[in-house]
């Protein structure tokens, strides 16, 4: 579909699974091809959708908005925005949410498709998702990140060879220990939580392989090198990563007293068995 793309502009929408966000190690055919579509700056947005969308199958799909004519706003940007409504179902649970703004239950089911977008109104369903992406700014729903937030190189990372406590070497250098190998994926930018940054979450800022190094592996692995023949350059999109919020676990009270009575009402249930 990309090679159809006329020189005067196209938009193109996708509609895939989450593998492709992801699928593939370093270099390999997927991520080459993820890295062939952000780095050529077409990548315009992601938009996650809820599961139960379709009839054959229930699992979470993601419209890829593709284009090789991005406005000055979006150039070298991709939004990408959370419409599964997972956080609405549970505001919505808790009353504090009249409805879920992003789906709907069907009345019937028609095999696995048990929800619905609605399509008419712009406070949800397509309308409120076509809002976030026409509004390009960030909020609960939407983040705006750069081409290069999804590159990373994945590094060799080689400790030596030891016999009777001596490092082993060969043509004067360590011999690396194969069974010591590990591997690092290093992201192309890292967030600078300096004091003079704004924001609680800093910016976006480049890193190098060395200095990664230097400040996460050697202070562990002392003797450590990288062995750069080996380095990878790989893309990937980690939807549910970067949507992520963290929810406190319950109070050990509460779960305390939810298992004491649990404990009650069986010996209950056990008392009316045995006296009947």
């Amino acid at each position: 579909m990309i090679s159809k793309m006329k020189s005067g502009g196209t938009r193109i929408g996708i509609v895939f699974n989450g593998s492709p966000l992801f699928t593939g190690a370093a270099e390999s055919g997927e991520s080459n091809i993820r890295r062939w579509i952000i780095e050529n700056d077409w990548l315009e947005a992601v938009i996650a959708l809820p599961d139960q969308l379709f009839y054959n199958t229930g699992i979470s799909t993601y419209i890829w908005i593709v284009t090789n004519n991005k406005s000055s706003e979006r150039s070298g940007k991709v939004q990408l925005i959370n419409a599964t409504g997972g956080k609405d179902e549970e505001l919505t649970k808790e009353g504090k949410l009249d409805f879920n703004r992003f789906w709907q239950k069907m009345d019937r089911s028609l095999g696995n498709k048990r929800k619905k977008i609605a399509e008419n109104g712009n406070e949800k369903g397509i309308g409120f998702i076509t809002q976030l992406y026409g509004n390009f700014e960030e909020n609960e729903f939407c983040k705006i990140l750069p081409n290069e937030f999804f590159g990373y190189w994945r590094i060799t990372v080689e400790q030596p060879l030891k016999e009777n406590g001596k490092v082993v070497k060969s043509k004067g250098q360590p011999k690396p220990d194969t069974s010591l190998r590990d591997y690092e994926n290093i992201p192309f930018l890292k967030k600078d939580l300096s004091a003079e940054q704004a924001g609680a979450n800093g910016n976006l800022v480049p890193q190098t392989i060395e200095e990664y190094f230097e400040s996460e592996v050697k202070p562990h692995l002392p003797e450590a090198w990288i062995d750069h023949s080996k380095t990878k350059v790989g893309y990937e999109i980690n939807f549910t990563k970067y949507f992520y919020e963290f929810k406190p676990l319950r109070p050990l009270a509460d779960i305390k007293a939810d298992i004491l009575a649990l404990e009650e009402k069986t010996l209950e249930t056990e008392k009316t068995v045995l006296d009947s």
